[in-house]
């Protein structure tokens, strides 16, 4: 069984999301920092051209420069959402600039194509990533779509998949949590809330119990 983990790392000037697939049955464990796993042919390159500058924090910048939108580039990158099966062709280059788009475009720079994609269409881009792309690239299109339309958002849903259904994912609500804490934890305390229609203290509080309880919530601090 494939499983797909998507890494959001965190740095004083930028921050960006890459995708990687791992096995589990192969592996027993994550390997999102292995070169060496196996892939479908479409993911490692999206990988490979999301990482493939490094990670330090002079190359980072160049690849999701933060606050910069390009509004002739939004016209044309709109063109590369894919609309019909043809468009997610990997020997096209309508995919070769939308692989291109998702990997190098800034977050404010993928939202406004977004925005700009779903006002002139009736459908949404990853209602069009979806039908007319192959998984697992088109999980990963959608989640750095859905991670740029709302980054709070997108943080507020992954919270509530780790705490409702068959247990609490605990590695899952640790790591967002604390890696959030001192970056955007009110945003998306809000976003929690008009989502869900819930506090997430409460939601916390009614999943956890212990000092692993007084540690989240403390974490979280007050609505």
């Amino acid at each position: 069984m494939w499983n797909t983990k998507f890494l959001v790392f965190v740095t004083v000037t930028t921050v960006f999301i890459s995708s990687s697939v791992y096995c589990k049955e192969q592996f027993g464990q994550q390997v999102a920092g292995d070169r060496e796993f196996s892939l479908s042919e479409d993911a490692k390159k999206l990988r490979d051209a999301i990482v493939g500058l490094g990670t330090d924090e002079n190359t980072i910048p160049m690849m999701r420069d933060i606050g910069h939108v390009n509004s002739t580039l939004v016209k044309e990158n709109v063109k590369y959402i894919p609309t019909k099966r043809d468009d997610c062709d990997a020997a096209k280059n309508n995919y070769v600039k939308l692989m291109l788009m998702m990997a190098k475009d800034s977050f404010e720079q993928i939202r406004f194509t977004v925005f700009e994609y779903e006002s002139q269409h009736n459908t949404s881009v990853a209602e069009a990533i979806k039908a007319n792309c192959d998984e697992p690239i088109a999980k990963a299109f959608n989640t750095i779509v859905s991670y740029a339309k709302n980054p709070a958002g997108y943080y507020a849903e992954i919270i509530r998949k780790s705490t409702v259904g068959l247990g609490t994912s605990d590695d899952t609500l640790i790591r967002t949590i604390v890696s959030r804490q001192e970056i955007d934890l009110a945003e998306i305390k809000q976003a929690y809330k008009q989502m869900y229609h819930t506090t997430l203290t409460s939601s916390i509080a009614s999943e956890t119990s212990g000092y692993y309880k007084k540690t989240l919530l403390a974490l979280i601090g007050p609505e």
